[in-house]
Formats: C-alpha cells, structure tokens, sequence
C-alpha cells in the first residue's frame, strides 16, 4: 500500500519499510468537515508506532472519508492491525446499495472514494470507513 498513500517515504525513511500497525496506539482521531474551499471531511489519526526498535508519533490524513462507524475509543487504543486497500468494483457494488451511505450522498459520490480503511481491535478503538485519499501528514520521533 505504500505506494498509494501519499508521502509514504516518511515512514520508510525512519523505519526502513513502511511499518506494520500492530500493536500501534491511537492516541488521538480528529474530525474535521472542512478544510479547503471545497467540502471534504478529513479525519487524523495520531497514532504511537513503535518498530524496528525506533519509536514515533505518526499522523496520518485520511480526507473525503465518508461511512465512519467508530467505537470504543478508550485509555490505550492499541490495533491488531490498520488496514488501507484500495477498492474494488465488486466493493462498488457493495457500498452502492448501502441504504445507510445512500442516504446521505448518491452513487457518484461513493465512486470518488478510493480506499477502504479499518483500523482493527486489540484493545479499544475500532473504525472503519472510506476515503479519498490517504496521506502521511508527519512522523515525529519520539523518546517515550
């Protein structure tokens, strides 16, 4: 997927690949409903990775999302996984007889979206959604 979102080279600079979420911590998600001109709602996620020994703070950016389901945001956060794939035409069909996202946008606007994203349980917060574009906002390295 790294050659996807954009500015992946952030996280292969530091971690040497793009690294694997699991046991990440979400230490914070924000929504925002507009941030340019246009109406695009993006959510950023802040998020502890820790791997190949070195530890940061990753933001990602997830804009024109779009079906959020989000749960049990907690005290730690930690994923089994973060899945980011694009979508497919059999997912086309899926999403557009979808009576909850039909009921908010029609059927072109479903087909703008791009990737399905889900950040998987461990241990608190679980979502899932669609987006159109994925982007690595910044990578800190952290000491903690």
């Amino acid at each position: 997927m790294e050659d996807k979102v954009q500015n992946a080279e952030l996280l292969i600079d530091i971690f040497g690949k793009f690294p694997s979420f699991h046991d990440a911590e979400v230490w914070k998600i924000t929504l925002n409903r507009k941030v340019s001109e246009k109406p695009s709602p993006t959510l950023e996620a802040l998020i502890y990775v820790y791997s190949s020994g070195k530890k940061c703070l990753v933001n990602l950016e997830f804009t024109g999302f779009f079906g959020l389901k989000l749960e049990n945001f907690n005290h730690q956060n930690a994923l089994g996984d973060l899945e980011i794939r694009e979508i497919t035409e059999p997912d086309f069909n899926e999403y557009g007889t979808d009576a909850r996202l039909l009921g908010v946008t029609g059927k072109n606007e479903i087909q703008r979206l791009k990737f399905y994203v889900k950040f998987h349980y461990c241990f608190g917060v679980e979502a899932e959604f669609l987006c159109s574009s994925v982007s690595v906002a910044s990578v800190e390295p952290v000491d903690y």
